[in-house]
């Protein structure tokens, strides 16, 4: 008897062992597999449970390497999260996802071991545009193997073109007829290109999109002659268009800022306008000059170039940086025989690249050369020395280490431009594309 009483305790045990073996959590998929590519840009990843789970011991037990600052949320029924990178994953590196045993399903049950993957990180591409000189497509080049790929083959041509913050799409605008044109999303992890926007009699072009890719603003360009360009906003997500700079005003060069901003240039009242959408505020920088300007990395300040007459007759350009909240503004251009223009923070917001050319017999050139110096305006120290060349179109990468640039003769303009690549010491300048343009980095 007490034999068959130990047979029958053990065969509950077991019973009971299978039972919780069965009902303890595990983990049932992550999303992307990570054989299923590298990772682009802010790339979501997900991991899906079998049981519904306590959110804090899995968060808990959650690591990246390299560390990464993300977000996780959770579905409604607590059997799947998604971690979002704050920044870029770190372009062509290796990362690794470990997820500790322990965690707890909601009813009290432990993931009984941990897991580990690797995802490779997509290095940063080069798109850009080509040729120069004819109806020119968007193509990218892998800077790891040197291959380039057509993405687009219009008969007539993009006109330019944006991605998306997380780096997952990109928008450009096509020039289809003389009375029609179109903006574009094509979508790099799917590879689908779906119509955005149409435009009949104007030309619709200068896509950008906000950081949360809520909102597109855009140049509209009518096709009477008597109709200013405008700029306008498309809601993505009810489709629905408004015009944001005020009628009868020539404005162009939306830009918008990392808080939701949008800075355009308008001609006819010269100042650049910032608006937010979400509250309708909009803030006034008077500016003569127009022409690109460059938003700092917390999106409470702009840097753009104004002319300064001085004295002697000569007509300087100087970066002047304008404060959103107090109005202030501070001149980083400390001589006025300088022409200073088309400034570009770079991603980490401790350096700004720009161009510079002398504007006295002594020091004069036919080219502007690429410069950089620290967010404050000090420490300005040139990068190229082609005095008959301008160095123009500079994008940052994404590790803040590298700059593209487009690179034409200014002393002899039959020549086709280039697009180049310089590291942040200037010690590595290295020709890339000839009879390339609007080069941008894509994650």
């Amino acid at each position: 008897m007490k034999n068959k009483l130990i047979a029958l305790l053990i065969g509950l045990l077991f019973t009971a062992g299978l039972v919780a073996w069965w009902m303890a959590p595990n983990v049932e998929s992550v999303d992307p597999l990570p054989a299923a590519g590298p990772l682009q840009g802010k790339q979501a990843l997900k991991i899906t449970f079998t049981r519904p789970m306590q959110a804090e011991g899995v968060e808990e037990r959650l690591a990246l390497q390299p560390p990464q600052a993300s977000e996780v949320t959770w579905n409604q029924s607590r059997t799947a999260l998604t971690l979002t990178p704050h920044q870029l994953w770190p372009s062509g590196e290796t990362l690794t996802l470990t997820l500790d045993s322990g965690a707890k399903s909601q009813r009290g049950l432990p993931l009984l071991r941990s897991h580990a993957w690797e995802f490779e990180i997509s290095p940063a591409h080069l798109i850009y545009l080509w040729p120069a000189d004819g109806d020119s497509n968007l193509y990218t080049l892998n800077m790891e193997t040197g291959n380039n790929q057509a993405l687009t083959t219009y008969p007539y041509g993009v006109l330019d073109f944006d991605i998306s913050a997380d780096g997952s799409k990109i928008y450009y605008s096509v020039w289809h007829s003389s009375e029609e044109s179109a903006i574009y999303v094509f979508d790099r992890r799917t590879r689908e290109t779906l119509p955005l926007l149409n435009c009949s009699l104007a030309l619709c072009r200068s896509p950008k999109i906000s950081p949360t890719g809520q909102f597109m603003a855009y140049e509209r360009i009518p096709q009477a002659a008597d109709i200013d360009p405008s700029i306008h906003i498309y809601n993505i997500e009810n489709q629905l268009t408004s015009s944001v700079s005020e009628s009868g005003h020539f404005a162009e060069n939306p830009l918008w800022s990392s808080e939701g901003w949008l800075a355009f240039y308008d001609h006819t009242a010269q100042a650049f306008l910032f608006t937010n959408p979400s509250d309708g505020e909009t803030v006034t920088f008077p500016n003569e000059t127009g022409g690109s300007g460059s938003w700092s990395l917390m999106g409470d300040t702009f840097l753009a170039t104004e002319i300064f007459l001085a004295g002697t007759g000569t007509a300087s350009r100087h970066l002047l940086e304008f404060s959103l909240g107090t109005g202030l503004k501070r001149d980083f251009t400390p001589k006025n025989y300088l022409e200073d223009v088309n400034p570009v923070y770079s991603p980490d917001g401790d350096q700004i690249a720009f161009e510079r050319k002398c504007l006295v017999a002594s020091c004069w050139t036919p080219g502007r050369q690429l410069w950089v110096m620290s967010s404050d305006g000090e420490h300005a120290r040139p990068l190229t020395d082609a005095p008959d060349y301008n160095h123009t179109k500079v994008v940052w990468h994404p590790n803040g280490q590298l700059l593209a640039y487009v690179r034409y003769n200014n002393a002899k303009l039959s020549e086709a431009p280039e697009i180049w690549t310089i590291t942040r010491s200037g010690e590595e300048n290295t020709r890339l594309v000839i009879n390339g343009y609007s080069p941008r980095w894509l994650p």
